[in-house]
C-alpha cells in the first residue's frame, strides 16, 4: 500500500486493522490537532500540572463534572 501516512491509516481502519482504535476523524483538521498537541507539550514542559493539561486538552470546552 503506497501513499501518505494518513492514507495508510485510513486504509487500515477500513480493513479493521487498527488494533481496536478508532479511525482519525476527518472533521478534526490537522491544524486543530497540532494546536492541541503543542498546547499539551507546553503544559507539561516544566513538569506535570493537571490543571494545565486539562486546559490544553479541553480548551474552552466545558466538562460534565
Amino acid at each position: 500500500m503506497s501513499g501518505s501516512q494518513g492514507d495508510n491509516m485510513e486504509g487500515m481502519a477500513r480493513m479493521r486493522r487498527g488494533g481496536g482504535r478508532h479511525a482519525v476523524r476527518r472533521f478534526d483538521s490537522r491544524g486543530v490537532r497540532r494546536e492541541r498537541s503543542v498546547a499539551l507539550r507546553d503544559a507539561v514542559r516544566h513538569g506535570w500540572d493537571a490543571a494545565a493539561v486539562q486546559a490544553a486538552l479541553l480548551g474552552d470546552q466545558p466538562t460534565l463534572w
